[in-house]
């Protein structure tokens, strides 16, 4: 009887898997290929790719704007097929994750990490204070090609 109700569920279950996977984007892309922050470590690990990760506040004015441009660019879509993708807000990320804040814990910052977790953090925008915040697709599309063209070390 517990096989039968099992087989009965998995239609449900395998909807309700698609459905966690599609709403992942938040707005910023339905064309990317997100995941969790936890899902994106093991993924990293096991594909040797780099990670890219977002972090922001769904009301903050700063992340709508990012997540206007970064949505609607082309390039970002095809270049993110060269990473693990994640977005998420601050109380998803592990707190022992220190690295994730570098230079503070402000939003929306965008940063990048090796396959086995450790935050590059050479790989940013330059200023001086706020130096994971990118204002438009220019920069993050040039680091994101940077990184896809040398691959994960």
């Amino acid at each position: 009887m517990p096989g039968y109700v099992l087989a009965a569920l998995a239609p449900w279950l395998k909807s309700l898997a698609a459905l966690s996977t599609a709403t992942l984007h938040r707005g910023w892309g339905e064309n990317i290929e997100w995941h969790s922050f936890n899902d994106a470590m093991k993924k990293a690990a096991s594909e040797n790719k780099h990670i890219m990760v977002i972090i922001h506040v769904m009301t903050c004015p700063a992340c709508i704007s990012n997540k206007y441009w970064f949505s609607r660019s082309k390039a970002i879509a095809e270049l993110s097929q060269h990473f693990v993708m994640v977005n998420a807000q601050p109380s998803e990320i592990p707190r022992v994750i220190k690295e994730l804040a570098p230079d503070g814990h402000y939003v929306p910052r965008i940063l990048f990490m090796t396959p086995n977790g450790r935050v590059l953090r050479g790989v940013g925008t330059g200023h001086p204070e706020y130096n994971y915040v990118y204002m438009d697709e220019h920069q993050l599309v040039r680091n994101m090609k940077n990184l896809a063209t040398r691959g994960a070390r």
